[in-house]
């Protein structure tokens, strides 16, 4: 051991981080030896305290929860966004080497890992989780504990696959859920938006001097009775209308209506079938309507993904096979679906994200393509690859390889770190 210790510190001293030498470094140099096209392995510990990031995109090697908490000085409420993606509880084995079969256990192994993720976020801070309808109510009750039910901000549905296969004798379950959650949601004052559907778009039919615009109706049926919100409009032929009495209201209070009725906002239609009152309770023979412009980018999000925009599981097979020439991760999310929901709420360059269970490192690629001056922390266990699956045919021995192979094929231009994290989850 001593003669190969030897070797490799005059051959590969960038095996070796302190005297241990670095298993994930050494498969790596091993790999480059026989595959040019590998990219190398930079090592060194990163000191976050100390002013700006040396690296845009780290990968910490190990379990999450001793990661977490050895970091917790440096980390602690730096980041702007924490996406969790855990092992599932299907009642089946998951890596982390547990049979976590119960509930019970599995809140056990996921509850202090939620902790540390809000104490790591900033008050401005957001907090991302994906999961299954195994454990989705249970997870949701646990989040509410530990970051309150008020500053839940929605749940989003994501298609995963379509109801293909085999006829069963119940419905195919081709979804799953992203649970979302604000540090302190009074934090948080600016709209998210969205990026709109094609069929969003064909709304906007009209067009004037300031672009296209729809059409939204000012009197809304299932409005709350207002009096403040059902006064007289003045039609163009000069007699007045009305909602239907005590029957929805208008959109607007009179001076907002008159705020926009000033900026040329305001559309009076001819209609046959106009829900409007006149004064002597006669159906109106107009209808009122607002127009809303189109803004490239800003729609109102939904929490029912398109699958258009956000993509299903074979997309993320698609983009493993072609950064590796094979599908080697079963697991992978779509870029496409991080890059949406990691684009719905504002940022600022040089904010940080962190992905707890990087897996195969989809979360760095995807913020790197929403913006390559974002930056990320990414952490792994080196849970080794089973000796008949593709990643470990394609020299892969563990999935922090991996992950780490991906972030340095993916984002070429960026300066990256990974750091050993030694120790192991205590039994």
């Amino acid at each position: 051991m001593d003669a190969l210790r030897k070797i490799l510190l005059q051959y590969a001293p960038e095996c070796f981080i302190g005297d241990e030498i670095d298993p994930i470094a050494l498969q790596h140099r091993l790999s480059s030896t026989e595959n040019p096209n590998t990219t190398p392995i930079t090592t060194g510990r990163l000191l976050l305290e100390h002013g700006p990031l040396e690296a845009k995109h780290q990968l910490l090697v190990g379990d999450n929860l001793e990661i977490m908490r050895s970091e917790r000085k440096r980390f602690e409420k730096r980041f702007k966004c924490v996406y969790m993606d855990p092992p599932y509880n299907t009642g089946k084995q998951f890596l982390y080497n547990d049979q976590r079969s119960s509930i019970q256990e599995w809140l056990a192994f996921i509850s202090p890992r939620l902790q540390l993720a809000h104490q790591y976020l900033r008050q401005d801070g957001l907090f991302f989780a994906s999961i299954d309808d195994h454990a989705y109510a249970h997870l949701k009750l646990l989040c509410d504990q530990i970051f309150g039910n008020e500053n839940y901000v929605t749940t989003f549905i994501w298609r995963r696959s379509g109801a293909g296969g085999l006829r069963k004798i119940f419905p195919v379950t081709t979804h799953e859920y992203i649970l979302c959650y604000a540090k302190q949601k009074s934090c948080h004052s600016k709209p998210w938006h969205a990026p709109h559907s094609e069929s969003s778009l064909n709304a906007f039919r009209w067009e004037d001097e300031r672009g296209k615009y729809k059409r939204q109706a000012l009197y809304h049926r299932t409005l709350a009775y207002r009096e403040a919100q059902h006064y007289p409009i003045t039609i163009p032929d000069g007699r007045k209308v009305y909602p239907p009495k005590e029957q929805g209201a208008w959109r607007y209070i009179k001076s907002r209506f008159l705020e926009e009725k000033n900026k040329n906002n305001i559309c009076f239609i001819p209609s046959n079938r106009s829900p409007l009152r006149l004064e002597d309770g006669r159906p109106a023979p107009i209808n009122i309507y607002t127009k809303q412009y189109l803004i490239a980018g800003q729609s109102n999000p939904s929490s029912l993904l398109n699958p258009a925009l956000v993509g299903q599981t074979r997309a993320a097979k698609a983009e493993l096979k072609s950064i590796f020439g094979s599908d080697l991760f079963q697991y992978a999310k779509p870029t496409k679906l991080l890059i949406h929901l990691f684009s719905l709420f504002p940022t600022e360059d040089g904010d940080l994200f962190l992905d707890m269970f990087a897996g195969s490192a989809s979360m760095a690629d995807a913020i790197h393509q929403l913006n390559p001056l974002l930056h990320t922390v990414s952490i792994q266990k080196p849970e080794l690859c089973s000796p008949k699956s593709p990643a470990h045919e394609a020299g892969f021995m563990n999935i922090a390889a991996l992950a780490w192979e991906r972030i340095c094929k993916t984002i070429p231009s960026t300066k990256a770190r990974y750091r050993w994290q030694a120790k192991t989850e205590k039994k």
